[in-house]
C-alpha cells in the first residue's frame, strides 16, 4: 500500500481522540445552555472501559469512547458516546452494539454505575453511515447522529425529551 495509506492508519487514533473532544465540548456547551440537563461528568475511553463476564463464564469488554453523565431530573443519566470515523465494518459495528446489550442485560453496568440504564450515542461521519448504523440492531438505548447535527446544539434537547418518556433510541 502507499505511504499516506499507512500514514491514514497511524492518524486514526489522533483522529479519535480529537473528535472525542470535539464531542464534549459540544455536549458541554449545549448542557450549560440547557434548562434540563447539567454535565455533572466525563470519562475519557480509558476511564470507562468494562471487562465483565456472562453467566456463561464467557468474557466481554466494552470500550466506549467516552461516558458522559448527566443530571435529569434529579437522577444521573449516562451517555456512552462512540466515535465513528466510518472505518470500521457494519458487521464490526453491530458486534460492538451486541456487547452494549450484553452489558445491560448481564447486571454488570448496573453493579459499576450503581444505575439501571444506560444510552449510548453513536456520532459518526454521515447521514447515510448514520442509518446504516441504526439499522443494525435498533434499541431503545441507542442514538445515532452525525458529527454535523451534534454541533447545531440541539441533541441534548432532544435527549431529554427522549429520556422523559423513558426511549431514546433511533436517529438524532
Amino acid at each position: 500500500p502507499a505511504p499516506e495509506f499507512h500514514r491514514s492508519l497511524r492518524d486514526l487514533p489522533n483522529r479519535q481522540a480529537l473528535e472525542c473532544v470535539e464531542a464534549r465540548i459540544a455536549l458541554e456547551a449545549e448542557a450549560t445552555d440547557s434548562l434540563h440537563l447539567e454535565s455533572v461528568r466525563w470519562y475519557h475511553d480509558i476511564l470507562c472501559r468494562h471487562e465483565f463476564q456472562l453467566t456463561s463464564g464467557r468474557s466481554i469488554f466494552v470500550k466506549p469512547d467516552a461516558l458522559c453523565t448527566f443530571a435529569f431530573s434529579r437522577e444521573a443519566r449516562h451517555l456512552f458516546i462512540e466515535i465513528d470515523l466510518g472505518n470500521a465494518s457494519l458487521p464490526r459495528m453491530k458486534e460492538k452494539l451486541e456487547r452494549y446489550q450484553l452489558y445491560q442485560r448481564s447486571g454488570a453496568f448496573s453493579e459499576t454505575y450503581n444505575s439501571d440504564r444506560f444510552a449510548l450515542l453513536v456520532i459518526t461521519t454521515e447521514s447515510n453511515r448514520m442509518q446504516r448504523l441504526a439499522n443494525l440492531l435498533p434499541h431503545e438505548q441507542f442514538a445515532f447522529t452525525t458529527r454535523k447535527r451534534l454541533t447545531e446544539r440541539t441533541l441534548l434537547s432532544t435527549l431529554a425529551a427522549k429520556w422523559s418518556k423513558d426511549t431514546l433510541g433511533g436517529v438524532l
